[in-house]
């Protein structure tokens, strides 16, 4: 028997074949299901991983972590969208919460690895550990697992990486764990549900706080357009109506709750700043070549070069790219090699 490892359960298809998986290489499973937000929209993932843990004949966990997610993501999202920032909850959490709250129990359980069903693989080079794209392109999460530290990488074992998403359903349905092979995947953020993100901010923010990010519309040349009723309702390159001419945001200014609004030409850019970067492969970027900046999920990034500045990152793109928000990740991959990440503070334009 190989050493034990604790394995996060959702209840969906991933994370219950990934305990098939590492049930049929040796591993001892325990499985761990977490209670992050509003517990009635998780309850059916809880049973369905319980149905699973008891069908593999593996111990199985709840754990009771939703304070802490409603204070380091929850209260960041909105906050991030209050000072004109595109939040990452996704990869916030899966640093700060997901892989923290299973590094902690694995140690408690004396668990020698953790898991998750996410679709990438964990490689090794000089005693630094990094992450692969998947087998299966389609389904690679590699760009949401950048920040994650090297003593959680250390220990994690991505049992799909080296799966196509068709042979797993087809492993559940030799299985016959229909209930979760023919469950609708889930997208977008977990603790919005259905809920629009806008009346989300609206319900967890006080009248007050909601009138002070209102303001006027503008041009870069400072003429006014109009007034809009918070930055919330805006991201970068969304596209505005003004009297039936068409503009796209651009820019905002907190200083004094301004949005500024322009033309198609000004949607895209070649030089970004980038801050809180965390290096998986090498450790230091600065003197590696072939580098290529992702700033969307299963973007095939553009090539890139990369400049200190103080605290901060300059990087200088080989082609223009559409515009990209504040707050949302920038990642550095090496042919198929994730080497890091970092999120984007400003857009200089």
């Amino acid at each position: 028997m190989k050493p034990k490892v604790l394995l996060a359960m959702s209840g969906g298809i991933d994370s219950s074949m990934s305990a098939y998986i590492l049930q049929q290489q040796g591993y001892e499973v325990i499985g761990v299901s977490f209670v992050m937000y509003k517990p009635k929209h998780q309850q059916q993932y809880f049973t369905d991983a319980k149905k699973i843990a008891d069908l593999l004949n593996i111990k199985h966990y709840i754990k009771d972590i939703s304070a802490d997610f409603n204070e380091k993501i929850i209260t960041y999202f909105i906050a991030e969208y209050l000072q004109a920032r595109t939040p990452n909850p996704c990869v916030i959490c899966n640093a700060l919460i997901k892989w923290k709250y299973l590094y902690l129990l694995s140690k408690e359980l004396e668990c020698k690895y953790i898991a998750t069903g996410h679709y990438a693989i964990v490689n090794q080079l000089n005693n630094r550990y990094y992450l692969s794209r998947a087998k299966d392109i389609s389904k690679d999460q590699t760009f949401f697992l950048w920040n994650l530290p090297q003593e959680y990488l250390c220990r994690t074992i991505l049992p799909l990486g080296n799966y196509l998403k068709e042979d797993i359903k087809r492993m559940a349905e030799n299985l016959k764990f229909n209930f979760v092979k023919d469950k609708k995947e889930s997208y977008g953020v977990c603790f919005l549900g259905n809920e629009n993100y806008r009346k989300f901010i609206e319900q967890n923010i006080s009248e007050t706080t909601e009138l002070k990010k209102r303001g006027e519309f503008l041009t870069a040349q400072n003429k006014y357009l109009g007034k809009h009723n918070g930055f919330y309702f805006y991201t970068i390159g969304q596209k505005v109506m003004i009297e039936k001419t068409k503009f796209y945001v651009t820019k905002f200014n907190t200083a004094d709750n301004s949005i500024i609004l322009g033309t198609t030409e000004d949607l895209y850019v070649n030089t970004l700043i980038i801050n809180n970067l965390n290096l998986l492969k090498y450790e230091n970027i600065l003197s590696i070549n072939n580098i290529n900046a992702v700033t969307l999920y299963r973007d095939g990034g553009v090539e890139c070069e990369i400049k200190k500045e103080d605290e901060n990152y300059k990087i200088f793109l080989k082609d223009k790219i559409r515009i990209p928000a504040p707050g949302q990740s920038l990642c550095f991959y090496q042919d198929q090699d994730l080497i890091g990440g970092a999120i984007i503070n400003k857009v200089v334009t």
